[in-house]
């Protein structure tokens, strides 16, 4: 294989403890997307760019963040849990501070990551899990429409933001609601608009075989995003981090269905043109 270039990204883990074992089957030298490093907590993911993929992608830095943005999406589909890019401090405020004795000082307020909640026991990432991510990953890079995947990100990265006294903890749960909400109407109900969303959601759901329990809790957040996230007429309630990843484990069981479903269907039509 002839390299053009490389793209090397760092991957955190909030909600999994990790081994060189998980990772075994990205390890190998002649794969495009393969793991090269594995600490405890976070991971670093190499993605290959050929001579002959640079000819047909015009766009080399989309290029890039497509594939590095689905592998992260398709990690944390797979292992139900917390997953992120290591951003670094991005957002900041500045102001120029002048005290009672008149000296000038710079003043810089950087933003902080929120924690993931400590009460929660970290699970072991396992091989299955990162075999299951790789299928995931094949699915999303397939995809042709992309929004529901940009509003997926856009949840990854709110959920652990902090910026002084502000939190996003209420735009990661619309993020993550939007791109469930979005999925279960295009994908799995295959209408471009709900009449009556719960009932129809909650049919879609009991359509890709969630229990009834699963969809009677789904009721309570659809509770929670009309009356506390998407309307503010009265002073909303504080959404936290839990809230968040209750909206997001219900987009990553749908999506999981739905994507290893569509592996199988592409594996079938696959092994059908080979006979």
């Amino acid at each position: 294989m002839n390299i053009y270039s490389r793209f090397i990204f760092e991957i955190k883990s909030h909600s999994h403890i990790l081994s060189k074992s998980a990772f075994a089957i990205l390890t190998r030298d002649d794969l495009h997307t393969r793991v090269i490093d594995v600490k405890e907590d976070r991971f670093t993911i190499e993605t290959i760019m050929t001579d002959e993929m640079k000819k047909e992608n015009k766009d080399y830095w989309g290029y890039a963040l497509v594939v590095s943005s689905s592998y992260l999406m398709a990690l944390n589909i797979a292992a139900l849990g917390h997953f992120t890019w290591i951003t670094g401090n991005n957002m900041f405020w500045h102001c120029i501070h002048v005290g009672p004795s008149g000296e000038m000082d710079q003043i810089v307020m950087r933003t902080h990551n929120k924690l993931f909640p400590d009460h929660i026991e970290k699970a072991v990432l396992t091989e299955r899990v990162v075999k299951n991510s790789m299928i995931i990953y094949g699915s999303i890079l397939r995809e042709e429409e992309q929004s529901y995947r940009r509003e997926y990100l856009k949840g990854i990265l709110h959920i652990d933001a902090g910026f002084a006294d502000l939190t996003f903890y209420r735009e990661a749960f619309a993020n993550f609601y939007r791109s469930f909400e979005h999925f279960m109407t295009n994908r799995i109900l295959k209408k471009n608009k709900l009449r009556n969303e719960l009932r129809e959601i909650q049919d879609g759901l009991l359509s890709l075989g969630m229990s009834k329990d699963f969809c009677d809790e789904f009721q309570v957040l659809y509770k929670m995003r009309s009356e506390q996230v998407m309307h503010a007429q009265r002073l909303p309630k504080e959404i936290d981090g839990e809230d968040v990843l209750k909206i997001k484990a219900f987009t990553d069981c749908v999506l999981y269905k739905y994507y290893r479903s569509k592996a199988d269907e592409w594996r079938e039509e696959m092994q059908g043109r080979r006979s």
